[in-house]
């Protein structure tokens, strides 16, 4: 099932962005990416870890894995990008410590699509502080997606009453 929603996402979006060949890159990478992101709350569940338990191995790992991909990068490492990338990090962690409690307390079903709500936030600021589109007929759609998630996210709030 939710390969179909994101099958009727993805061809939503379509005519948001222009074609050609970083497109489909782009397409391969968030599919990579969500196959990461999708099993990462599977420990959670299987051996029924308390969220406390979890998150900071999780924390650590992201951690690890980031300083190795910036060393093989081969980037120089400049402060200003250093604390801004920290901060980043640290704001995260809270909002992901958060969501792992979610998702205990209201399960896996409901929380975890809850939590999901971080993007259509992104998609706000991104849509009206950072200007990211102009044109009408983009904009329209985005929103409509945007009402979309958070009447899903409304109806999904009443399953755990």
């Amino acid at each position: 099932m939710k390969s179909v929603f994101s099958s009727i996402g993805f061809f939503a979006l379509s005519g948001v962005y222009g074609k050609g060949k970083s497109d489909f890159k782009g397409v391969i990478l968030s599919v990579l990416a969500g196959i990461i992101f999708g099993s990462y709350l599977l420990p959670l569940g299987i051996f029924s870890l308390d969220p406390q338990d979890y998150f900071f191995p999780m924390s650590l790992g992201i951690m690890a894995s980031s300083v190795l991909i910036f060393i093989l990068s081969r980037r120089r490492l400049e402060r200003k990008i250093f604390s801004t990338g920290m901060l980043s990090g640290i704001v995260w962690n809270i909002a992901n410590f958060s969501s792992l409690f979610a998702v205990s307390f209201l399960g896996l079903a409901v929380g975890f699509p809850l939590t999901q709500l971080a993007l259509f936030a992104s998609v706000l600021w991104g849509l009206f502080y950072f200007k990211e589109f102009r044109e009408k007929s983009k904009i329209r759609r985005i929103i409509i997606a945007g009402v979309i998630i958070f009447l899903g996210a409304v109806i999904l709030s009443f399953a755990k009453v």
